[in-house]
């Protein structure tokens, strides 16, 4: 009877640390046969936190087609795109930088369709626009945070830059001035109104 007991308790302590051990395809396969947008969700924010961004983007493209309209797959969607464009900064006209720039640029359009008072999607969004040299663009995503949340510093130094990026210097400076209002001991904010 002993010896079946300890045989059973390696049994299950085996049982866990091969469990443990899932590699992104079984994660995949556990996914397609759990169809709940809910938990494919779970599985991918897991699997981003990991730092497997392919597995991530393929989990999340399950989840949405389980529920299309859910703005939150669409925005973590977004962050997975943003982490992969981020691997490309220092090359960022190489192809492939483009083409996360363009999928997160959409990842975040669809999380605004389906709730359109998503802040930090329309922050990022700006910012996107601002990446792709559309700065009128990027100056209306940041107006709409500041309607969201007025006194968001981040939102005027962007607006800021857009302008500077531009060449509208008393434009830049009201907008820089903004910013250290609502965050006077803003360090990034300081320098810019230095030079």
């Amino acid at each position: 009877m002993d010896f079946f007991r300890g045989r059973a308790c390696c049994f299950w302590v085996l049982a866990v640390v091969i469990g443990t051990f899932f590699t992104g395809a079984e994660i995949l396969a556990r996914a397609e046969q759990d169809s709940s947008g809910q938990t494919l969700f779970q599985q991918a924010q897991q699997l981003s936190s990991e730092g497997r961004f392919a597995e991530a983007e393929d989990v999340l493209i399950q989840a949405l087609r389980a529920e299309p309209s859910n703005a939150d797959y669409h925005f973590e969607l977004s962050n997975i795109y943003a982490a992969l464009y981020d691997s490309w900064q220092a090359r960022p006209n190489a192809p492939q930088a483009l083409e996360l720039l363009n999928r997160l640029q959409r990842s975040l359009e669809q999380t605004l369709v389906f709730r359109p008072d998503h802040l930090a999607a329309h922050f990022n969004l700006g910012i996107v626009y601002k990446r792709q040299g559309r700065y009128e663009d990027a100056r209306n995503e940041f107006r709409r945070v500041l309607d969201l949340s007025p006194d968001l510093a981040a939102a005027w130094f962007q607006i800021g830059s857009t302008y500077q990026a531009q060449g509208f210097w008393d434009e830049a400076g009201d907008a820089y001035l903004r910013a250290r209002e609502l965050s006077y001991d803003s360090y990034e904010i300081n320098q810019v109104m230095q030079e």
